[in-house]
C-alpha cells in the first residue's frame, strides 16, 4: 500500500472515488453521475487528494483537504 497526493484526478480515478463516496455517504449525499461529482469537487478551493493505492494501483481509500472560509477542512 502507498499514498499519493494529487490535485488533478483522472476520469478513472474520479469513477473509483465516486463509488467510494456513494458507498460511505447516505442516499441524500449520493452523487449520480461523474458530472455531479465534478461539480461538487469544482466547488471546493485549493483541493488536495490523498489516494491509498494497493499493489495493483487500485484505489482502496481516499481523503481530501480543501479551503473553506479561510480554514483547512477535510473529508
Amino acid at each position: 500500500m502507498r499514498i499519493i497526493e494529487t490535485q488533478v484526478l483522472s476520469l478513472k480515478q474520479k469513477d473509483s472515488l465516486m463509488q467510494l463516496w456513494n458507498n460511505e455517504y447516505p442516499a441524500k449525499l449520493n452523487l449520480k453521475t461523474i458530472k455531479d461529482f465534478e461539480l461538487y469537487l469544482n466547488g471546493l478551493s485549493e483541493t488536495k487528494h490523498y489516494l491509498l493505492l494497493d499493489d495493483s494501483d487500485e484505489i482502496q481509500g481516499w481523503t481530501f483537504t480543501f479551503l473553506r472560509e479561510d480554514e483547512n477542512w477535510f473529508a
